[in-house]
C-alpha cells in the first residue's frame, strides 16, 4: 500500500513490484518530478529514459542515467539553445529534435509528431536493450490488465520489454496515437492518477488553504442556494467541483466542463473514489463554444 507520503516515484516503483517488473524503459514529459525522482532515487530500475521536454530540467538530478537518457527538444523558440545547454551539461546524453515544431506543456505531440516521436523512442530503447545495463524485464505473456495502487493507475497491454509511459504534460491525446506501434514491440505500461503529471500538480494546488480561501471568497460572493446547478468551465482535474459538492453537502447538482480528455478521464477517476458521482459529472467542452442551451444553470464559474 503507498500512503500520502509515498512519493510518486516510489509510488510506481510499488506499482512495477505489483506487476513482477525489476527494470523498464521509461517515457515521460521533461517539466514532471515523477521522472526525476525515478533517476534520483531508483536509477538502477531504469533501462533507459526518454523525455519529451519544453526546458531545461535539474541536470544535476539525472545525471547519473548517462547515455541511458535522451531528451526530444522542438527546433522553435528557445528549445533549440535550451537544449544545447543541457547537452553541455549532460555529455553522455542522447538528444532529439522534433522539425518545425515548439514542445509546448499543451502540446498534443504524440498526435501531431507521431512517426518522428515513435521512431525517436523506439531507436533510444532498442539502443538500451544492445547494451548491458539497458536491458528490461521481459513480460513473455501477451496480456491486458488494468488496475490502480495507491492514487496509481495502470494500463497494462502487450508482450517484450517493459516500457512505461508516464503521463505526457497537458497533451490531448497523451501516448494514444503511439500505442500501436509500442504494443508491438513491447509491454506498455500507462500510468495516470493523481500522483502523476499535470493531475498531480492541479490536485495539490487544490488542496493548499490559501488557494482554498480564495476559491471560498468567490463562492461566497456566489451566494449559491440549495438546488441551484452549477457548471465549472476549466474543470481540470475535478478538484474544485469535488470540494464544491462536499461544500455544499451535496445539495447542488454540479458539473464540470473540460476540453482536455486526459484531465477529464482523472477527473472522473476522482469522482467515484470520493464517492461523488450522484453529485458532480464532468464532459467534454470548449469554453468558447459551451455545450449546453442558454440558461441552462444558475451559476456558471471559472477559476
Amino acid at each position: 500500500m503507498t500512503t500520502q507520503d509515498t512519493s510518486p516515484a516510489d509510488a510506481i516503483i510499488q506499482v512495477l513490484q505489483r506487476l513482477n517488473i525489476q527494470r523498464a524503459h521509461f517515457a515521460a514529459f521533461g517539466s514532471d518530478p515523477e521522472w526525476q525522482g525515478l533517476a534520483s532515487q531508483h536509477r538502477d530500475r531504469i533501462a533507459s529514459m526518454s523525455v519529451v521536454t519544453p526546458g531545461p530540467f535539474p541536470a544535476q538530478a539525472v545525471a547519473s542515467l548517462g547515455p541511458r537518457l535522451l531528451a526530444v527538444f522542438g527546433d522553435q523558440g528557445p528549445q533549440p539553445g535550451q537544449a544545447q545547454t543541457m547537452a553541455d551539461l549532460l555529455p553522455a546524453a542522447k538528444f532529439a529534435q522534433l522539425k518545425d515544431y515548439r514542445v509546448l506543456i499543451w502540446s498534443d505531440v504524440a498526435r501531431e509528431r507521431t512517426s518522428e516521436l515513435t521512431s525517436a523512442l523506439l531507436g533510444h530503447v532498442k539502443h538500451a536493450q544492445s547494451q548491458q545495463d539497458g536491458t528490461a524485464t521481459v513480460c513473455s505473456q501477451a496480456t491486458e490488465l488494468r488496475g490502480e495502487l495507491g492514487g496509481v493507475r495502470y494500463h497494462v497491454q502487450g508482450q517484450g520489454p517493459a516500457l512505461v509511459l508516464l503521463p505526457l504534460g497537458l497533451s490531448h491525446s497523451q501516448w494514444e496515437p503511439m500505442l500501436p506501434a509500442l504494443r508491438e514491440k513491447f509491454c506498455t505500461i500507462v500510468l495516470r492518477g493523481p500522483m502523476l503529471g499535470s493531475a498531480a500538480f492541479l490536485e495539490e494546488r487544490g488542496r493548499q488553504p490559501g488557494y482554498l480561501r480564495v476559491v471560498g471568497n468567490v463562492i461566497d460572493a456566489m451566494q449559491i442556494r440549495p438546488e441551484e446547478s452549477v457548471l465549472e468551465v476549466g474543470s481540470g482535474s475535478g478538484v474544485l467541483a469535488r470540494w464544491l459538492a462536499q461544500r455544499t453537502r451535496g445539495q447542488n447538482p454540479i458539473v464540470g466542463v473540460d476540453i482536455n480528455r486526459y484531465l477529464l478521464d482523472e477527473a472522473m477517476a476522482l469522482v467515484q473514489t470520493d464517492g461523488l458521482a450522484g453529485q458532480v459529472r464532468f464532459q467534454e467542452g470548449n469554453a468558447e463554444a459551451l455545450p449546453f442551451p442558454d440558461a441552462g444553470f444558475d451559476i456558471v464559474w471559472s477559476c
